[in-house]
């Protein structure tokens, strides 16, 4: 039923962003008045179109540009990116339980109580499916009792046949499409009926039907669709009336009526193109009333056709947004101009060093107002400070759009600092992740201080620095948090621990938190070791948190095999010494929880941020 619930959900984002269109259809359409009916009948593709295909490409001609429909177009998701996003979360995320019990804490979950329209639409989408059947089911019956009617018909050659007990002529068939004729035709009304209906096949017009049918079968909740449908047939019928008329001439018009109301259907035929069926009175009416057109009007009917269907064909030119930025320097002035539908921001900045990245922290962020927003800009200053030793210290501030940070960089003392930017009202498009770097700040603590952009590569990898980038997401701002946390701890993945590797990750996971530690690493044993100075107020509070730290330090360090906390305890023997409880943590359970997630182990989840992210919301970790 979830599966279900999907595609429902993105069956009615499609039929909402689809209502501008029919819109304009309808419009047009009355406008064109006393026009050639073709081209009204060619108005109805780009319904079909919009109904049928949930991507398309931008246009800068395009319906979907104009203001107020961009809002209901980029609320659907479906003219934005070309990419139809549900309505609702078909299945929320129930929180995972943490391994706690081996601390021997019995931890419970409640997952959120969805909302109603979450819980009613996987219902709603089981009745869809069984009105789509039952729409294309009274299809095929009634294709059924056809062949049935007319399987003693007898052919006259080619595609006609004649049965006596058809009520009206009428075409059927898809790949060999016949024409059904009553006996008994007086030679005029034959000729009529006969032009009539080959234009229908010349037109392919058993195979248009059937997709709207199709369509009307998908779409049988919306009331919209079913008026398309109507003034669709009817079109198809009267474009097809007005093509006999042009080929016969005027003087037809009297006789073609009169064949009209004598082979009325009295109820529409799904599965076949009758002659007399879709309002034969308002069909009478517009073939009395016919004349040719000029060619002026048929030129301008035409045009009016056409730019109404290319508007609705693409989508509007959302693209990517950009980031305009002025004033190159210490302080430059940031501005942007949105395409997509955003609502949060944020700025991060991404630290390196010797070519690892080794933090991404997360510096201020905050929510648009609305989420059509056009209007964002705001004044970035960061800077350096000289130290005492007559370089530049470890610590970068800054400050953007009210908010002000300190951060600390990996080396105590830099020689060199430089940085780069955009040219002067240069403008920078958001990348496929909805970001950008506004600065690179190059740091050397090499003699001399140079950083120099090398023959090839990044210098920021070859020595190192800070990337001030910044984020955009179309959920708030608590998507940013964990993507922060997840990237960070993955940078700092290696294959083979080593110290520095176990001093970066453990100041990563803020082992510091518990108490003043040192480490040692057995080499031999493929284990960390690391010894708390003083004894835990809480040895339940602290195994969990060592719990969790140890998953992580295996998770990234590929070759770890062991995590051993120590911590002194307070012995109540012995004149009150102290002894140290050493915990042993191994492989083998983080294993059977990344088996659990669908990982192959520990170390398949440690290879990419989404493993980590993963193994943090299994572990219920705070994300900050």
């Amino acid at each position: 039923m979830a599966a279900l619930a999907v595609v429902f959900s993105r069956l009615l984002s499609m039929a909402v962003a689809a209502l501008p269109v029919m819109a304009l259809v309808l419009a047009v359409r009355a406008a064109l008045g006393r026009a050639p009916a073709r081209y009204r009948y060619g108005l109805w593709l780009a319904v079909g179109f919009r109904l049928a295909c949930p991507v398309s490409v931008e246009r800068l001609w395009s319906l979907y540009n104009l203001p107020g429909i961009r809002a209901v177009a980029e609320t659907t998701g479906t003219a934005g990116s070309g990419v139809v996003r549900s309505l609702v979360d078909t299945a929320p995320s129930v929180p995972a339980v943490p391994p706690a019990a081996m601390s021997g804490t019995a931890v419970v979950s409640e997952a959120a109580e969805p909302s109603f329209w979450a819980a009613a639409l996987p219902w709603c989408a089981v009745l869809w499916v069984l009105g789509m059947l039952a729409v294309l089911i009274w299809g095929m019956v009634s294709a059924v009792r056809l062949r049935r009617t007319v399987r003693e018909a007898v052919s006259e050659g080619g595609e006609v046949w004649t049965c006596g007990a058809v009520p009206t002529p009428f075409v059927l068939g898809l790949l060999r499409p016949r024409i059904y004729l009553p006996p008994h035709l007086d030679d005029t009304t034959r000729t009529y009926v006969l032009a009539h209906e080959r234009h229908h096949i010349r037109r392919r017009d058993p195979w248009w039907k059937l997709l709207g049918w199709c369509l009307l079968a998908v779409y049988w909740w919306n009331p919209a669709v079913w008026l398309c449908w109507v003034l669709f047939c009817r079109d198809m019928e009267m474009s097809c009336d007005e093509a006999v008329l042009d080929a016969l001439g005027s003087e037809a018009k009297r006789g073609y009526s009169l064949s009209l109301v004598a082979h009325a259907a009295a109820a529409p035929m799904p599965a076949a193109l009758a002659f007399g069926e879709h309002d034969a009175t308002r069909r009478v009416k517009n073939v009395l009333a016919w004349k040719k057109a000029t060619p002026r009007v048929a030129f301008l009917a035409a045009a009016a056709a056409v730019l109404a269907v290319m508007a609705c064909l693409g989508n509007g030119m959302t693209g990517s947004s950009w980031v305009r930025m002025e004033t190159p320097g210490p302080m430059i002035q940031v501005s942007w101009d949105l395409k997509e539908p955003i609502r949060a921001w944020a700025l991060y900045a991404d630290v390196y060093a010797y070519g690892t990245r080794t933090e991404s922290r997360l510096l201020t962020c905050g929510e648009l107002t609305q989420q059509s927003e056009r209007e964002f800009s705001g004044t970035l200053y960061w800077d350096v400070p000289f130290d005492e030793a007559g370089g530049f210290s470890n610590t970068m501030v800054g400050s953007f759009r009210g908010e002000s940070w300190n951060l600390t960089l990996p080396q105590p003392h830099y020689t060199g600092v430089s940085s780069m930017t955009g040219q002067t009202r240069q403008r920078l498009r958001l990348d496929e992740t909805g970001g950008t770097t506004l600065v690179t700040i190059y740091l050397s603590d090499k003699e001399g201080g140079g950083t120099a952009v090398p023959a090839s590569g990044d210098p920021i990898l070859t020595s190192g620095g800070v990337r001030l980038r910044l984020a955009t997401s179309q959920q708030g701002v608590e998507a940013f948090a964990k993507t922060d946390l997840a990237a960070s701890l993955h940078a700092l993945h290696t294959p083979a621990l080593g110290d520095d590797d176990a001093a970066a990750l453990l100041e990563a996971l803020e082992t510091d938190m518990l108490d003043r530690y040192t480490f040692t690493r057995l080499s031999q044993e493929r284990a960390l070791v690391v010894e708390f100075e003083s004894g835990p107020y809480d040895e339940n509070a602290l195994d969990a948190s060592m719990l969790t730290r140890g998953a992580l330090l295996m998770a990234l360090a590929d070759d770890l095999q062991e995590v051993r906390w120590s911590y002194p305890v307070w012995a109540t023997g012995d004149g009150g010494r102290t002894e140290r409880t050493t915990v042993f943590m191994e492989r083998s359970q983080p294993d059977a929880w990344a088996r659990n997630m669908g990982y192959e182990d520990l170390r398949d989840l440690g290879q990419t941020p989404e493993g980590i992210r993963d193994l943090l919301a299994y572990l219920g970790t705070s994300e900050q």
